[in-house]
């Protein structure tokens, strides 16, 4: 089957990016037969002679061609045109070639990642776009309890400043977690920040700076991107694979290419949007090998208690032998989002981090500090964590049959080992912006795919979150979310 020519790949104008135009006719090329499926395409060093661009320039629109399901790279040996076999888009291993220049990007995802958000708070939309605990998952009864015996016990403690690094009392409470994590680590190691997105900023601010860049997984959580955009720094995306993770060889490559790069950031358990869980072989090899390089990893591990495969994963940080990681968490995703509340292990940055907050004056409100302290000392946790990740292993199962029965054949969804965040692929390339749109109508909001790149592009696949229980609503959203995907791609056409 000929590919369909995608929307994300605009025609010529002077609105368009030289990366777009480039792959746009590439596209056209593919469509009209001009490359056949498993044929070479030109290298970038042909296209940059050819359409007088930088290399970079080159490289970006033969990525772009691979990010749409276009084509694919084979290492040393460039890229090809993508077949349309089902397997072929989700198994296939990603290998740059040789020649691929690893320059940062910058990143232009922050407005259509302020819309989304907008939109999923409508009061009449069904929020599968934002990956945060309904009000029924919150162990509502038992951090009531909580908040009155805070209260009880000093009123005037409950309202004082807590200045950083944090409540004593939580911080030991989250050295138990850490060890349970794998992390052997005390309460003097561990910084209270306002949520794991701050925690991330922070470590940032700590050992990059604006022009620097950043390299990351591709798809990889738009909070992230946002990060990256405001600092003014830029992005090196390194494709990842849905069910094996971020490819190594790629990773040292483009640290090799790219002397700008300040550090890495992973996301390795249940990872926002893809899924997977990095193999705990893997975090050890990509821990030594950036010690070795002397390049920072911030790790991002907000979905940690939620993992629920059978073999045990420990945090990248418990393989630090350097103090180069920088371990990011929270309770965010697993308690109560509204209290905010995160953490920071910094390892040898912990000095600089400190210095940032009191520089700063950044603290977090001590009654959030003082009920999660007391929610963890009376063992509430633990068991609070089980229930979720049962009622989240259920319901995937309910997610996965009713997207098999309501999507267009051969689409594809993420089956995490726990939590519940959801990336679908599909066969084929839609007009994402019209798919979003006519969900929305619909009333559902889903997050597309766009927003977990760099570019801002991508029409293949998009994101569902599932932190509320299921419900004969979610059913049916899935039914219409079918419904439209199979309308748009019976749309696609060929010139």
């Amino acid at each position: 089957m000929k590919p369909a020519k995608t929307p994300s790949l605009p025609p010529q104008s002077s609105s368009a990016f030289r990366y777009q135009e480039i792959a746009s006719r590439l596209c056209a090329q593919i469509t009209a037969g001009v490359y056949q499926a498993d044929s070479r395409l030109p290298s970038a060093r042909t296209l940059m002679a050819q359409e007088q661009v930088s290399l970079t320039t080159a490289v970006r629109a033969l990525r772009l061609l691979e990010q749409d399901g276009h084509a694919y790279a084979r290492h040393r040996s460039g890229y090809f045109v993508r077949g349309h076999s089902p397997e072929t888009r989700w198994n296939a291993p990603v290998s740059p070639p040789e020649e691929t220049l690893f320059d940062g990007v910058p990143v232009t995802v922050n407005d259509l990642v302020v819309d989304m958000l907008g939109q999923s708070a409508v009061a009449d939309i069904l929020p599968l776009s934002s990956a945060v605990l309904a009000d029924q998952l919150i162990p509502q009864s038992q951090l009531g309890r909580v908040l009155a015996t805070v209260a009880r016990r000093s009123a005037a403690r409950s309202a004082a400043h807590a200045s950083a690094p944090g409540l004593f009392e939580l911080r030991c409470g989250i050295a138990r977690i850490m060890n349970a994590r794998g992390v052997l680590c005390g309460p003097d190691d561990i910084i209270i920040t306002a949520g794991d997105g701050a925690a991330i900023e922070c470590a940032l601010r700590l050992v990059a700076k604006p022009g620097d860049s950043i390299l990351i997984e591709s798809p990889t959580y738009f909070g992230l991107l946002q990060a990256i955009e405001m600092a003014g720094m830029k992005a090196v995306e390194i494709t990842t694979h849905p069910q094996t993770g971020i490819d190594i060889p790629q990773l040292q490559c483009a640290i090799h290419a790219n002397r700008n790069i300040a550090c890495v950031v992973l996301n390795p358990t249940l990872h926002n949007p893809l899924g997977y869980t990095m193999a705990c072989s893997q975090r050890k090899k990509v821990v030594d090998w950036l010690a070795m390089a002397r390049i920072p990893l911030i790790e991002d591990d907000v979905f940690h208690d939620l993992y629920a495969g059978d073999e045990p994963v420990f945090a990248m940080k418990s393989y630090d032998q350097q103090g180069m990681v920088l371990y990011c968490s929270s309770f965010s995703k697993v308690l109560s989002p509204g209290y905010r509340v995160g953490w920071c292990v910094p390892g040898r940055f912990h000095r600089q981090m400190m210095n940032d907050f009191l520089g700063r004056n950044l603290s977090i409100s001590s009654l959030p500090q003082q009920v999660i302290a007391e929610f963890l000392r009376k063992n509430y946790y633990t068991p609070h964590t089980a229930k979720l990740r049962m009622l989240f292993a259920a319901q995937g199962h309910k997610l996965v049959s009713s997207i098999e029965k309501h999507f267009p054949a051969h689409t594809h969804i993420s089956k995490p080992d726990g939590g519940f965040i959801y990336w679908i692929q599909l066969a084929k390339p839609i007009d994402m912006s019209q798919f979003y749109a006519a969900s929305l109508s619909a009333g559902i909001s889903i997050a597309p795919g766009s927003i977990f790149h760099a570019s801002g592009q991508c029409n293949t696949a998009f994101r569902i979150c599932l932190g509320q229980p299921w419900s004969p609503a979610i059913d049916r959203a899935i039914a219409m979310l079918g419904t439209l995907c199979t309308r748009l791609s019976a749309q696609q056409h060929y010139p």
